[in-house]
């Protein structure tokens, strides 16, 4: 018996976790790159992983937008999504994984399963 018997629900709530993340990591990189403690020189990594943070934010949000609106759309933005996200290590990468493993997999009918 599977532990969890929704993926698509589990898949949708660990991006939601995720986007959650990247507020909070979105919001901290602008706020060190605007300390006045930090050098003038390197302040633009902290605002170039801000946006790159943000970047991942908003495919996350247009993703489940598609997939709440459009579900024929959304299983693409949700491939295509979880090709990026592999880039995101750690938590990122795992999200990748589980959705393109899982996410949006049709399951067979329950008299085609052997019990």
């Amino acid at each position: 018996m599977p532990l969890i018997k929704n993926h698509n629900r589990a898949y949708t709530i660990s991006l939601l976790l995720l986007g959650f993340i990247l507020v909070i990591a979105t919001g901290e990189m602008l706020f060190i790159g605007s300390s006045p403690t930090i050098a003038g020189s390197s302040k633009w990594v902290f605002y170039f992983v801000a946006f790159v943070e943000g970047s991942f934010l908003m495919a996350i949000a247009v993703t489940l937008a598609l997939r709440a609106w459009a579900p024929a759309a959304g299983r693409t933005a949700t491939v295509a999504l979880n090709l990026l996200l592999l880039l995101l290590f750690p938590f990122g990468t795992a999200v990748g994984i589980y959705g393109l493993w899982k996410a949006d997999k049709t399951s067979p009918p329950a008299d085609h399963i052997n019990a």
